[in-house]
């Protein structure tokens, strides 16, 4: 349950509606270094949309840990691709980013 630290800051979070949130599959669920991202903002009022790589296993527990993580957010519904197709995936993100409607 560590929680690795991020060299970084989004200065301006609040003035984001919609937040895209990245990352593998790491043993069934996002890494703790997006889990520490993901606690050092308010997200409330906010739309979450996951999107992750993965060996096998889809988003996995990772979206009950972003609702458990962003309770007051809207999650919207996630893309997974296993990481070997990753790198030809653009027509399947692109019909996920179209029907997500916003």
């Amino acid at each position: 349950d560590s929680r690795p630290a991020i060299s970084s800051f989004v200065a301006n979070m609040d003035s984001y509606d919609i937040i895209f949130v990245g990352y593998p599959i790491w043993g069934g669920d996002m890494p703790h270094v997006v889990r520490t991202f993901l606690e050092q903002y308010d997200f409330s009022s906010k739309t979450v949309i996951p999107f992750c790589t993965h060996g096998g296993s889809g988003l996995s527990r990772s979206v009950q840990t972003l609702k458990m993580l962003c309770p007051n957010s809207s999650i919207l519904e996630g893309f997974a691709i296993s990481g070997s197709s990753a790198a030809n995936s653009l027509n399947e993100v692109g019909e996920w980013l179209d029907g997500l409607e916003f």
